[in-house]
């Protein structure tokens, strides 16, 4: 090729404004400088580089004229020139090939990177609410028409409280081991996890008609939940409630699913939390009846609806009184006299469980002002209060206005409260203890306390549950008395048993070292001024003594 078409092919090069196109017409330049390319084979490349070029209007018509100036070649050169100008467009459009591949499956990793990105949970890993319905959609249209599509709401209990006690970075730890902790459960299972939103997640999985297969995930469900999780505050239970609501794939809809297991959940809530429950029809009544009852309890509240009554605790030994435990009631303005079964849960839910319980603790105690000084108040905190750093100031603060010595007051736990937060439970307690109060250890025997636990939290007390007492005729149940009253022997506690009905049982525990009891047979729960006349007058110890026939309102 001449200088000079040299320097033209240079020029319109620089003018491209494509990249590929500049370097595939730079390599006909560097291509047609070598020794022995013949000048047809110019022509050729010129050819080729012009087809480069059909977007390029005044660059291909500046290489046109260049050709006129290669016209007089012979027919060898010529099909040299074309053969040149072939190779020259393959590579080309190998070039452009491999480039488009590699741009196409760069957009579609982009694009399933983003899918995914909208789909998943950032802090869990588990699907979002984003991606339910296709998911759901996919699944139902895979199965087959005899089977069935179960859906499952898991919702934490008292999530609040480790947020509130904890701080959100040990709740975020929290979701993060929940989710992998349904993940692999899922797996196990073949079944679908995803989160809500907040503490509440979601597994669907399909299944034979009459398989126990959600049962039996829902149970692996509660285990793998009730093991510890370490946050950077401490080890945390996170229990869970769960609903569960089944229809066949072939009329199968997520909407409705999603609301009757949801209706499901809220009643595994009120049946005391850490429970499977299965929609009914009927639960839906249920939950508009206990969504009215909350907001009567706010309001009753207000009202001082609520009121303590007064269980007897007597000496075994001697058949005298050595204390009351106070028990709430509500004096409902409709639904009459109500026992705490009935609103304590609510109040628990509804975060109004601290002030019906301080109410309690001030009423008791102007109620305890009339009764002697050696006389016992016994007290029950729920699992929910203990997280509560406040609870200990409070509750001496209510003492020392009413003039009660924290030496009479007598605070019950439960052994779930202890084993739920241990950390939040021995701030509370502590405080108490140091000042005076003694702390029991209620319903022993029936929870996941620990000799730990009976040591690091200095309990004074254990309190055997009623539901062995009362049944200390089988040896199994009499087993457990035994060796539960041993071991507080041993570790110098005090030992209380709950539900006596019965001399027998009475002659039973004196035996076996037990102190102290209450039941039915020493006397039903009394009013304050019934515990007060009872007192004054002698009728309560005369009760003990005669079989515990006190009249009780």
């Amino acid at each position: 090729m001449s200088k000079e078409s040299d320097i033209a092919v240079q020029q319109i090069a620089s003018r491209i404004d494509a990249p590929l196109l500049r370097r595939a017409l730079q390599s006909v330049a560097d291509f047609v400088r070598l020794p022995g390319v013949g000048e047809l084979i110019v022509m050729g490349c010129l050819v080729a580089a012009a087809m480069l070029l059909a977007d390029h209007w005044d660059a291909q018509s500046q290489l046109l004229l260049l050709l006129t100036e290669h016209s007089q070649l012979n027919l060898d050169d010529a099909l040299m020139g074309v053969l040149a100008a072939s190779f020259l467009f393959l590579g080309w459009a190998i070039l452009r090939n491999v480039k488009y591949r590699a741009l196409l499956r760069q957009r579609i990793a982009l694009e399933q990177e983003a899918r995914q990105l909208a789909e998943t949970d950032g802090l869990t890993g588990l699907l979002n609410r984003t991606a339910l319905g296709p998911r759901f959609a996919s699944l139902r249209k895979a199965a087959r028409r005899d089977q069935q599509m179960t859906m499952m709401i898991l919702d934490l209990d008292r999530f609040k409280a480790i947020n509130d006690v904890h701080g959100h970075p040990a709740g975020d730890s929290v979701l993060a081991a929940i989710g992998a902790r349904l993940t692999d459960v899922a797996a196990e299972f073949s079944a679908v996890a995803a989160r809500l939103g907040g503490d509440e997640f979601m597994l669907f999985l399909v299944h034979d008609a009459g398989s126990r297969a959600p049962d039996r995930l829902a149970q692996a469900i509660l285990e793998r939940f009730r093991q510890p999780i370490e946050t950077g505050t401490g080890t945390l239970i996170a229990d869970t409630s769960i609903g569960i609501a089944s229809q066949p794939c072939q009329r199968a809809n997520c909407t409705e699913l999603l609301s009757r297991a949801d209706t499901a959940m809220y009643a595994a809530k009120r049946s005391g939390k850490d429970r499977i429950r299965h929609f009914r029809p009927g639960m839906r009544q249920g939950l508009r009846d206990r969504s009215k009852l909350e907001t009567e309890l706010r309001e009753g509240l207000g009202r001082d609806e609520f009121f303590p009554v007064y269980q007897p605790i007597f000496a075994l030994n001697s058949g005298t009184p050595v204390g009351f435990e106070c028990l709430a009631r509500w004096k409902h303005p409709q639904r009459g006299l109500l026992l705490p079964e009935l609103f304590i849960p609510i109040a628990e839910e509804t975060g109004y469980i601290t002030e019906l319980s301080l109410k309690m603790l001030r009423q008791a105690c102007r109620d305890a002002r009339r009764w002697p000084d050696a006389l016992i108040l016994s007290v029950n905190i729920s699992p929910l209060e203990l997280r509560d750093a406040n609870l200990a100031t409070e509750m001496l603060a209510i003492l020392k206005e009413e003039g009660i010595s924290p030496n009479r007051l007598s605070v019950e736990i439960t052994e779930s409260g202890l084993i739920a937060d241990p950390r939040a439970a021995d701030t509370v307690l502590s405080r108490l203890k140091s000042a005076g109060v003694s702390i029991a250890l209620d319903d022993f025997g029936t929870g996941y306390a620990s000799l730990q636990h009976l040591r690091e939290l200095q309990i004074d007390r254990i309190k055997i549950d009623r539901s062995f007492v009362q049944q200390l005729t089988t040896r199994t149940n009499s087993e457990i008395v035994r060796a539960s009253i041993a071991l507080a022997r041993n570790l110098s506690l005090g030992i209380t048993a709950e539900g006596v009905e019965c001399s027998d049982s009475v002659d039973l525990l004196k035996d076996w070292g037990c102190d102290l009891g209450q039941g039915f047979y020493f006397g039903k729960p009394l009013s304050a001024s019934e515990a007060t006349e009872s007192l004054l007058g002698g009728s309560l110890s005369d009760s003990a003594l005669r079989g515990g026939q006190v009249d009780a309102a």
